[in-house]
């Protein structure tokens, strides 16, 4: 019996996929899609938890649109759901110059020196690190940048303080997901560049969730869960055959992969890729990343805190939020804001969410859990104790959650 035959098939159901679907079918009047995806969900590094804390939709993966002038924002305003602008406090690009409007800001707090340090700090060491880093977007002849030349290399060069490379360290690679060692200067220079020149200032959540997005793009889409690849044969000009792990076949005329670079490379292709995709794909890396969440009754932070990066700690930078909604409200004309917000009766519930990537997230998988959940209260009372209350996240402590992306099947790390 010959397989079942389709127009397209996309394999990965994730936000890529989706939106490819979404925009075949019903931009481009293609009738005849497919979405496979290897999990039993939708959505990809996209999901949101509704029972940690009650009447709180929290984001266990993607959470924030970097950019006030990005695809996601202007959909978002299109589509008229709500977001929540924050100021961001990991330094990527330096970090904004001003409170978010609601005044919120970020925090960095320096290990080292039990001190900690509001974003517009006139501490000496602190604005040399921001000047060195405000410095990227201004380099003139990025081509003459050697190509092995690292984010380390460049930082050691302005001679930085001790305190201001761990910081850098916690600030800067942790967010881009990797290592200082191994961030090029010469893209790190390209994408700064093109940050200032194409994009404006400014940082959303997605009120509720980015699954607003999901749902969207999964509207009218046919998709196929629990059916991993294992061969794509292009071989034949005119039809292509995809295997699963479990020996089911389907075909089509033309195939969109919008996997994981991880798992791009555990598909067997047939004929194998030329070198030059091959190289390509080897090119690209995607480490581990994780969060801990952490449930609590009351705020010991800073009232205008949105976020904290923490050098020398055990985790290196987290954020906060409640069942109010943290950051200033863009209502987009929102007909669902009263139903998002009519679950959250009672007392304010808080949460306090650490993220790890790279080194760090691989640092944690050594561990167990509830050893993770206890080293992170240690950090929250040591950063914030008083000698009056030396215990404050213990004491309003809830419950804890940590979740590693890494250890999900089919979205491993390279």
């Amino acid at each position: 019996m010959a397989p079942a035959h389709h127009d397209v098939v996309i394999i990965g159901a994730g936000i890529a996929g989706l939106r490819c679907a979404y925009q075949l079918v019903h931009e481009k009047g293609v009738k005849d899609v497919l979405v496979v995806e290897a999990q039993g969900r939708v959505g990809g590094r996209i999901m949101a938890d509704t029972s940690f804390i009650p009447g709180m939709t929290i984001e266990v993966g993607a959470e924030f649109a970097h950019g006030a002038n990005t695809s996601l924002t202007k959909f978002a305003e299109e589509q008229k759901w709500s977001l929540r602008e924050i100021f961001t406090w990991a330094q990527g690009d330096g970090g904004p110059t001003d409170p978010a409007p609601d005044g919120g800001i970020g925090y960095y707090y320096l290990g080292d020196q039990k001190r900690i340090l509001a974003f517009d700090d006139e501490d000496a060491d602190f604005c040399k690190f921001n000047d060195a880093v405000d410095h990227l977007s201004e380099i003139e002849d990025v081509e003459a940048i050697p190509h092995n030349q690292s984010m380390m290399d460049y930082f050691k060069s302005w001679e930085l303080s001790p305190s201001m490379m761990k910081l850098a360290d916690a600030g800067y690679a942790n967010t881009a997901g990797s290592n200082l060692d191994d961030i090029s200067l010469r893209v790190t220079c390209k994408y700064e560049r093109q940050w200032i020149d194409l994009e404006d200032e400014g940082d959303y959540r997605v009120v509720p969730t980015f699954m607003r997005i999901v749902d969207h793009f999964k509207t009218g889409i046919t998709t196929q869960l629990n059916w991993p690849v294992q061969t794509i044969d292009y071989s034949s000009p005119d039809r292509v055959v995809i295997t699963s792990k479990t020996g089911e076949q389907i075909s089509c005329r033309r195939l969109v992969v919008t996997v994981p670079t991880s798992v791009f490379k555990d598909i067997e292709y047939v004929p194998c890729l030329s070198q030059t995709k091959a190289d390509a794909v080897d090119s690209f890396g995607m480490r581990r990343a994780a969060k801990v969440l952490m449930h609590f009754t009351d705020s010991f932070w800073p009232a205008n805190a949105h976020g904290v990066i923490c050098s020398d700690c055990f985790l290196p930078e987290f954020w906060v939020n409640n069942t109010n909604g943290v950051g200033h409200l863009v209502e987009n004309g929102d007909e669902q804001l009263a139903t998002i917000y009519s679950n959250s009766s009672g007392e304010t519930q808080y949460l306090v969410t650490g993220y790890a990537g790279s080194a760090c997230a691989d640092r944690l998988k050594s561990l167990d859990p509830q050893e993770i959940i206890e080293k992170f209260l240690d950090q929250l009372d040591d950063m914030f104790g008083t000698e009056e209350h030396p215990t404050p996240a213990r004491s309003s402590f809830v419950k804890g959650k940590y979740f590693d992306w890494g250890d999900v099947e089919y979205i491993p790390p390279s």
